[in-house]
């Protein structure tokens, strides 16, 4: 056998090929524009006050200093350890809402059985209060009312514990201790983040501080009792920057005040940790993860903490404000970037809530899915085989930098934090954003899938299980009566007057679509159909990209949109429509034809149907004038609002 030749393969190189500048690469990014505005067109406003650049070069790294830093060093940027996820991977906490005790103990056991490798625990109103149980007032999550409830519940768990315990921690720790069981993780106190959740708080501030500073001391080893709850400002509708400032601003205040009361600035600072809602912009909340890090390390550093004290430790949740009822297998996609998002920003901890969070408790199947994501990312995905994966992106680098300056910004112009939420200031910040994302949803410059677009005229809407969760919680009741450690722990420490502030309010973003759909439906139910007639005008080509941009309009509501092939003349248009019962008619053809057809066609049909509105797909332009005399109600297309339109539709309909 002849001996294989030795092939020496020449040398790659890529000298050919030219490297563009920046100004080539914009010449040719406005050529493909054919005339749209470049600045208008490729610069992306954020709801963070940051505007997003169509490209990030070496350049803009050039000023960025956290850009040359190392992981586990130098405000911790890349991360609070040298070795990433390859020496500390992240902890698998699932999220748990069952009411009973005992049955909490068997699913948490399952859970971490098939993956997980911690449990977040979810309170139920009553326990994070400090109250009774209230079948009808607590809503989901778990019941604790005294040690019995405790021992049953966390019984031969070795796992870490994340708990947001409300106001304080104190009273539930004291079941803990009674129990005999000592956790391990997180069981935190917020109240500043209470009152914010609650609307108020059960005493005075400074007992709730005094309280905070009485669990620091006497706490197990290890375990961190405040929890800064972010995400009662991201499911609010807060932006990442107002989420991650707040948050930092929070837990400063708290930190300031331990210091007062003795305790070391550096324990104190360890004894934090942040819990926060990823969101949708998948950039950002890396970006803004990464910018925590950096702020919190600076701000403990200015208190006088040590470098290990500087180490944020961050507790993530996929956000509930972007889950939908709607086309809810869409929130498997959501869940799954926020959760990527999470895991390349550097986290300690994540929960990823089931798809089905805004519609039910969750089932086998659903807790299966969340808990498998993770194990995705983990075992498959190999994202725990790179330390800090976006460092060095242009993009991410600059986008870090300047979150950065925007939180700190902003920390300093909230000032006290508990002052500025007893004052609505925080509140009243968070609240404008929240109208702004309202307002794109409805304009559509924001688009939720199955929701203000593209929404399924077929699907079914999952069902609940409102029954079973009843039943459980009048088990619960049952079982409770009589439970009082837990109210009595409370009113016990309750001696100044309780505090009042507003609320913000928990919102999920496609609510006011949710609701307009769901009113059509219980009104077609009932007999009370809304019909929309496409009136098309010519040949399919002619009109069929205002046809369907027509049909997604409306479906959007789910009203019934009868469609065609099109009509040769105006008159035979109108006849159509007229003849179709339909309540609206919406003309759908091309801007040449509309001078002459819309006045006729609209003549017509109101001469026939006063009450039938008639529609024009397009903007109007300089013919809006004479559409107005004609008769035209309305004009949709991409710049219309939406949301707004169609309700009009329903108010005119009684349908509320």
């Amino acid at each position: 056998m002849e001996k294989e030749k030795n092939t020496t393969l020449p040398a790659v190189s890529f000298d050919e090929f030219k490297v563009p500048t920046y100004e080539e690469w914009k010449e040719a990014a406005i050529a493909a524009l054919k005339g749209a505005p470049f600045d208008k067109k490729m610069y992306t406003k954020t709801y963070e006050g940051i505007t997003l650049q169509p490209i990030y070069t070496l350049a803009d790294t050039d000023k960025n200093a956290m850009a040359q830093t190392m992981p586990g060093a130098d405000e911790y940027v890349r991360g609070t350890n040298a070795g990433g996820y390859l020496t500390n991977p992240w902890k698998i906490a699932q999220g748990l809402d069952v009411v009973d005790p005992a049955e909490f103990n068997k699913l948490a056991k399952f859970e971490l059985e098939k993956g997980a490798t911690a449990v977040t625990v979810q309170l139920d109103k009553a326990t994070k209060q400090g109250k009774a149980f209230d079948a009808e007032a607590c809503g989901r999550g778990l019941s604790l009312q005294d040690a019995a409830d405790v021992k049953a519940a966390f019984d031969g768990i070795d796992a870490p514990l994340f708990v947001a315990a409300g106001a304080s921690a104190k009273p539930l720790l004291g079941l803990f201790k009674e129990a005999g069981v000592t956790p391990t993780g997180v069981v935190g106190a917020d109240p500043v983040g209470a009152l914010l959740a609650d609307g108020e708080l059960p005493c005075a501030m400074e007992e709730l501080l005094d309280e905070m500073a009485d669990t620091i001391k006497t706490a197990p080893a290890g375990l961190k009792v405040i929890n800064i709850d972010g995400t009662v400002y991201g499911h609010g509708g807060a932006s990442a920057v107002q989420e991650t400032a707040y948050a930092v601003a929070t837990a400063a205040y708290y930190v300031k005040a331990m210091v007062e009361r003795g305790i070391d600035v550096n324990t104190a600072a360890k004894s934090v940790c942040f819990t926060f809602a990823i969101g949708a912009n998948f950039f950002m909340e890396i970006s803004r993860l990464r910018a925590a890090k950096v702020v919190w390390a600076q701000t403990v550093k200015e208190l006088g903490g040590d470098a290990e004290a500087q180490k944020i430790y961050i507790f993530a949740r996929t956000s509930a404000f972007t889950k939908t009822v709607y086309d809810p297998y869409v929130n498997l996609l959501r869940t799954t970037t926020e959760t990527f998002s999470a895991v390349v920003g550097g986290i300690d901890a994540m929960q990823v809530a089931p798809f089905d969070e805004p519609i039910r408790q969750a089932d086998t199947q659903s807790l299966r899915f969340a808990r498998n994501q993770q194990l995705l990312f983990k075992e498959e995905f190999n994202m725990t085989a790179t330390v800090d994966p976006a460092g060095g992106s242009y993009y991410v680098e600059t986008l870090t930098a300047q979150i950065v300056d925007a939180v700190k910004a902003l920390i300093e112009e909230t000032g006290c934090i508990f002052c500025a939420v007893k004052d609505g200031k925080v509140q009243a910040a968070v609240a404008a954003v929240l109208e702004e994302r309202f307002k794109n949803l409805q304009l559509r410059k924001d688009s939720a899938v199955g929701n203000n677009n593209y929404a399924n005229m077929v699907e079914e809407l999952l069902p609940t299980n409102c029954e079973e969760l009843k039943a459980a919680k009048a088990a619960r009741a049952k079982a409770a009566a009589g439970k009082t450690a837990l109210a009595d722990a409370r009113k016990a420490l309750n001696k100044g007057e309780a505090v009042k502030a507003a609320a913000i309010e928990p919102h999920r973003w496609v609510e006011q679509y949710e609701a307009m759909r769901m009113a059509t439906e219980k009104a077609a139910a009932e007999g009370k159909k809304v019909n929309i007639f496409l009136t098309n005008f010519g040949p399919i080509p002619k009109h069929k990209g205002r046809a369907d941009f027509s049909r997604s309009f409306f479906e959007v509501a789910h009203f019934n949109v009868i469609g065609n092939d099109g009509f040769p003349t105006a008159a035979e248009a109108a006849k159509a429509a007229i003849d179709s019962g339909a309540d609206v008619a919406v003309i759908c053809g091309t801007d040449d034809v509309y001078p002459e057809i819309v006045p006729e066609i609209t003549k017509a049909i109101k001469a026939a149907k006063p009450g039938m509105k008639v529609y024009l797909a397009g903007a109007p332009g300089e013919n809006k004038e004479a559409f107005d005399k004609a008769g035209v109600d309305q004009y949709i297309h991409v710049g219309a609002n939406c949301y707004q339109i169609l309700k009009a539709i329903q108010e005119e309909r009684g349908i509320c």
